[in-house]
């Protein structure tokens, strides 16, 4: 079994595999992936230009996707050029013949090359130990709680590590950039400044916080919230598990992140 592999750096360079790359999303996870939404993730973003690994056939189909798109991370001490895992896939047939690790790897060196320091993501329960033993990702138990507005205002692990300078969290600080990221299509987020949220039936997601977060909560309301595995906050009040995962591509090791639901609500 021969198989074609294209590594694409390039916004323009990826547009006309569009309809191939929504029809393996289509046969990989049998549901649709809108176009304008695809659009947005990949063409739009004003930062940098993805970097996407694509796999075709004999027969010139595709059937296998590996890709990241780009954004910042940052701290007290700078910030640095991070890449989000998106979508990865491969047609059921074709799982047996090591293109995930085979196209992660293609993307991950290309990656470097261009100066990216660090891939992360977020990957479900089933699939988190793979990236973790076949791709060398560091895997954290995180998970998503339903509080009110007055558990989390007074939690101070959750203040704490909201407000840690020495985590890298992600970086807003570009209008331009920011305002690609509240544009997502379909989402209804709202910008109070400190804290940015989204309206998820009768809760809302905090899909963003950073110091002065409890001067935007409004009373009485129930948040759904990402807790980090070393805050420990709210167990009891635990919805789903939702794993982090990272794997540092060049420089000095990485420990400490600030997880926003906005770095995972791309799709």
């Amino acid at each position: 079994m021969s198989f074609d592999f294209k590594l694409i750096a390039c916004k323009e360079e990826l547009k006309p595999y569009k309809a191939d790359i929504l029809g393996l999303f289509q046969a990989s996870f049998n549901k649709e992936l809108p176009g304008e939404l695809w659009d947005w993730a990949y063409v739009q973003n004003p930062y940098q230009d993805p970097v996407v690994s694509l796999c075709f056939n004999e027969d010139n189909l595709l059937v296998g996707h590996y890709a990241i798109i780009p954004f910042k991370l940052s701290n007290a001490q700078g910030s640095i050029l991070a890449g989000l895992s998106m979508t990865t896939m491969v047609l059921e047939s074709y799982r047996k013949n090591g293109l995930f690790v085979e196209q992660a790897s293609r993307v991950y060196e290309k990656a470097a090359q261009l100066g990216f320091r660090v891939v992360i993501g977020f990957p479900n329960k089933n699939s988190a130990p793979g990236f973790k033993k076949r791709l060398g990702w560091e895997i954290q138990e995180d998970y998503v709680v339903s509080v009110t507005a007055e558990q989390l205002a007074a939690d101070q692990g959750f203040r704490q590590y909201a407000m840690n300078p020495q985590a890298y969290g992600f970086d807003l600080s570009d209008e331009a950039f920011k305002l690609w990221r509240l544009s997502k299509p379909g989402a209804r987020y709202q910008d109070h400044g400190a804290l940015i949220d989204k309206v998820f039936d009768q809760a809302k997601d905090i899909v963003y916080s950073q110091a002065g977060y409890e001067q935007c909560l409004e009373k009485e309301q129930t948040y759904n919230v990402l807790i980090d595995e070393a805050v420990g906050s709210f167990k009891e009040n635990q919805v789903f598990d939702y794993p982090f995962g990272y794997r540092v591509l060049q420089g000095e090791p990485i420990k400490l992140f600030k997880k926003d639901l906005l770095l995972s609500d791309v799709f």
